[in-house]
């Protein structure tokens, strides 16, 4: 698949989120994922980060999604239970959390990160829970469609202007050949060196020989040549970068003798919490279906 290059203006930040560049994203996003699902759109399950409004749920439907299979996620109650007085289902917690905590007896087909924010904490804590998600890309055959959003030149952390003044050296390294600004290919570049950094942790503790450039490599070639999405809105004198990709096996799907997982304490603390939400969300969406 040819990387694929757009762009477009959004005159009106009000209609940000419900027309203009941001309705032809959607479109773009579903269609691309489209193409690289491993399963029929009607068989997928997905999870997407929804906002204050569900205008992605609409255009997934359009696309021949089935509604008890789209998951919101949003750490606001409100936005997840006006989705479900829509009628659609949602969780409310963090999507890093809720990826790590969620069954792999219930893969997950495809993640719409639309984060909207610069590389920061978040999208940094999604890179984790995609490497250790045990839904995440549970076969080779059923690998786990990606899209992520990000705003360019907007991260405000510590750890957030420290990746991206070196992220010219991890491009290179990983051997991302589109825009050096664009922060798609950079959180796929930063996700895959964080990755294979974890993993060579793991491998010394448990005193295993590993070859990091070479994971890597695989990791790319795994990943493959994806499309990339660039829009702007012009009010806000933001630019939002967008890639669409296919995640390689998950780490946990070949590293289960590990003697531990590399999970942050928070996410040790919440996991049970999330664990009885997606427990709640299963029984009501179980419900539901057999009243249908």
């Amino acid at each position: 698949m040819s990387a694929v290059w757009e762009r477009g203006v959004v005159a009106n930040p009000k209609k940000h989120y419900r027309s203009g560049q941001k309705k032809n994203w959607r479109g773009w996003t579903s269609n691309r994922a489209l193409e690289q699902l491993a399963v029929k759109p009607a068989d997928a399950l997905v999870l997407y980060l929804v906002g204050p409004e569900d205008h992605d749920r609409e255009k997934l439907l359009a696309k021949g999604f089935r509604n008890e299979n789209l998951i919101a996620v949003d750490l606001i109650e409100d936005h997840v239970q006006r989705v479900r007085d829509a009628g659609g289902f949602g969780i409310c917690a963090d999507l890093a959390a809720l990826l790590l905590a969620w069954p792999a007896s219930w893969p997950i087909d495809y993640v719409i990160a639309d984060f909207c924010s610069g590389i920061e904490d978040p999208t940094l804590s999604f890179v984790e829970a995609l490497a250790w998600g045990p839904a995440i890309s549970v076969s080779h055959e059923r690998r786990t469609v990606v899209a992520i959003n990000l705003q360019r030149g907007r991260e405000n952390s510590a750890a957030g202007k420290s990746l991206m003044a070196n992220v010219a050296t991890c491009l290179r390294g990983v051997g991302v050949g589109i825009s050096q600004k664009n922060r798609a290919a950079h959180f796929i570049s930063i996700a895959v060196m964080r990755v294979c950094a974890q993993l060579e942790d793991v491998a010394k503790e448990c005193g295993w020989e590993l070859d990091t450039h070479a994971l890597a490599s695989e990791y790319v070639r795994s990943i493959g040549t994806f499309p990339t999405y660039t829009y702007a809105n012009d009010a806000q004198n933001v630019l939002f970068d967008s890639a669409v990709f296919t995640w390689p096996a998950s780490v946990a799907s070949f590293m289960a003798e590990s003697p531990r997982l590399v999970l942050s304490k928070a996410f040790r603390a919440e996991r049970s919490v999330v664990r009885d939400r997606i427990a709640a969300l299963r029984a009501v969406r179980t419900m539901k279906l057999r009243a249908s």
